[in-house]
């Protein structure tokens, strides 16, 4: 079966359908994507910059299509498929979705909807899986002006998408343009909107807080909290080696000197060595990362179900071993890049019922209408 009569797409894919053929048969989703392909690449050095791209985007529009298709295709007719609707205009893909109807279904894209909150559209939410992110930046504080005039000199296309957030096309090459951390930060949409219930519920009653970021990552939220407040006794930790270090570098070019960093598991062990206790908490904790699957298409395919069981046993400890660590009207935030219930408002509702720790808000934060990832956001302070 191939793709229905008059359906057909650029002939300059047609070569390299072979390629993105043999890669996607030996990609078994034991590591990320991205990383597979990188590999590959290495070790094909024919390939030049412009068959890597076409493969590449052969290969995430394959993905892109995750389990909608209702009828049995081959694999080539699929990888046609998946350029034919992911690469066309935003308003011709409507008909294009028309056309393929009999193939393939948008609203089951998403495989795992029955874990999905009752919060997120699904059809819109599935949908959104057929358009690659778009690509983000944050300026830093007064660095606004100065970040423009480079991006206009350079030619670079950019939209504003917030006050401070900047959406560029995905692939757009920055590192020469801009200083990576200094003037801006690379930060999805929704993260810097993380920067709104930071502001909400900063500490009053403390000039100087101390504050943890608790599964700090590459440091992004602790750059994002440093940027809201004049001074902070910072403390970040993360179970990661490796991921500390590259949080110690960005930290550097970002001008971020004061500040302890430790190697923790909070998933298995207490925080009794940390120097004292916290206003402010920030446990942005490992997931699923559901709402960033845009960006790792190939998780539409590979997803485990008992993935899911050991992120919500590790979630819920590791909340309950940072929260000791919270003083008195002090404020937690709980945040994943979730959409499923079971990472989000139900741990909530266990978290809540803890004696002393009172829900304050929660929400979830919307990006699959504007090409962004969706994160979920909930509010607790110790009584």
């Amino acid at each position: 079966m191939d793709l229905p009569d008059g359906l057909k797409i650029d002939s300059l894919y047609a070569r390299h359908i072979v390629y993105a053929k043999q890669i996607l048969q030996h990609y078994k989703g034991l590591q990320p994507f991205h990383l597979f392909l990188k590999s590959y690449f290495a070790s094909h050095k024919k390939h030049g910059s412009r068959d890597r791209k076409l493969i590449r985007k052969l290969c995430y529009d394959f993905f892109r299509l995750g389990h909608g298709v209702s009828k049995p295709i081959t694999q080539e007719v699929k990888l046609k498929l998946g350029i034919y609707v992911c690469e066309s205009e935003t308003k011709a893909r409507a008909q294009r979705l028309e056309n393929v109807s009999d193939i393939f279904c948008a609203a089951r894209i998403f495989s795992a909807a029955k874990y999905l909150s009752e919060e997120i559209d699904i059809d819109a939410f599935s949908k959104s899986f057929l358009l690659q992110p778009a690509f983000y930046l944050r300026i830093r504080p007064r660095r606004h002006d100065e970040v423009i005039a480079k991006l206009k000199a350079a030619g670079l296309a950019y939209q504003f998408s917030g006050e401070n957030c900047l959406a560029l096309e995905n692939g757009t090459s920055i590192e020469k343009v801009l200083d990576i951390n200094k003037e801006v930060v690379v930060q999805d949409q929704q993260s810097q909107e993380i920067g709104n219930f930071f502001k909400k519920y900063r500490s009053p009653q403390n000039e100087k807080p101390a504050v943890w970021d608790c599964c700090a990552g590459s440091g992004g939220k602790s750059i994002l909290m440093a940027d809201m407040l004049d001074d902070m006794e910072l403390t970040v930790s993360d179970v990661r080696k490796s991921i500390l270090k590259n949080l110690q570098e960005r930290f550097r070019e970002a001008n971020i000197q004061n500040y302890q960093s430790k190697r923790l598991d909070l998933s298995i062990a207490s925080s009794q060595n940390l120097p004292s206790k916290f206003d402010t908490i920030i446990a942005d904790v490992p997931c699923t990362g559901s709402g960033t699957w845009g960006r790792t298409p190939e998780s539409l395919i590979f997803f485990e179900d008992e993935s899911l069981k050991k992120y919500v046993t590790k979630q819920r400890q590791i909340v309950l071993n940072a929260a000791s660590n919270l003083k008195q009207n002090g404020v937690l935030f709980y945040i994943t890049c979730s959409v499923f219930r079971q990472e989000n408002e139900e741990i909530c509702e266990y978290f809540a019922e803890i004696d002393g720790i009172d829900l304050l808000e929660s929400a979830y934060l919307k990006g699959y209408s504007s090409r962004a990832d969706t994160l979920y956001i909930a509010v607790f302070r110790k009584a």
